[in-house]
Parts: C-alpha cells; sequence; structure tokens
C-alpha cells in the first residue's frame, strides 16, 4: 500500500511542476487536429507527421533523453511487423513512417546531448 501512495505523490508533484507545459502541449494538440480539418491542410498532415510534431514539442517542453525516442521507434516497429501480419497495410504504413521520423529524431537529439556533453566537460 506504501508503494501506491508514493506513485500517486509522485504523479501529484510531476502534474504540478509541469502543469504550464501539459496544458501547452494540450493546446497545441488541438490547435493541430483543428487545423487537420481545414481544407488544404488536410493533404500534407498525416497521423505521423502530426505524431511526430507532437513528439518534438514535447521532447523539447520535457528535456527528455534519446534513448526515449528510440524505444518509441521500436514500438511502432513491432506495431508495424504486426500489422503487416494482418495484413492492414494503411495502418502498417503510417507505423513505419512514424518510426523512420522517430529513429531520425533520437539521431540528432543524440548528436546535441553528446554535444552538450562537449561543451560541459571544457
Amino acid at each position: 500500500m506504501f508503494g501506491l501512495r508514493k506513485v500517486r505523490k509522485d504523479a501529484a508533484q510531476f502534474w504540478v511542476r509541469n502543469q504550464p507545459k501539459i496544458l501547452f502541449l494540450l493546446v497545441v494538440t488541438v490547435a493541430v487536429e483543428f487545423s487537420r480539418r481545414l481544407p488544404y491542410l488536410n493533404v500534407f498532415l498525416s497521423f505521423s507527421l502530426i505524431g511526430i510534431f507532437l513528439w518534438i514539442i514535447t521532447l523539447l517542453l520535457f528535456n527528455a533523453k534519446g534513448h526515449f525516442s528510440l524505444i518509441a521507434a521500436f514500438l511502432f516497429l513491432l506495431t508495424t511487423s504486426l500489422t503487416v501480419a494482418i495484413q492492414k497495410m494503411e495502418i502498417a504504413q503510417e507505423a513505419a513512417s512514424l518510426a523512420y521520423y522517430l529513429e531520425l529524431a533520437a539521431f540528432i537529439q543524440m548528436l546535441l546531448e553528446r554535444r552538450y556533453a562537449k561543451r560541459r566537460d571544457r
């Protein structure tokens, strides 16, 4: 029972500390979803582009490490293989695109982390 109270306390502290960031992310999500419904923007705003845009904003807001992007990319690659196995090609294509974008984001993120680490060591 003690572990559950600690988890609840940590979750509440996370919410209090990061409430402006979370609310900003929600506003951006609603704005992107609204703009996706507009004509001419719905042509190129696919699920994978919206997903990577929101992922990058989340990474910038919360200063997450690069391995989170790699884990997410791996999960989307698993999703791709499962959806190919059940012959849902549209979902597989979106998941593969999102995995590619996440791998690219992780690569850039790790390059920046390495650069900042070298600057800090000087």
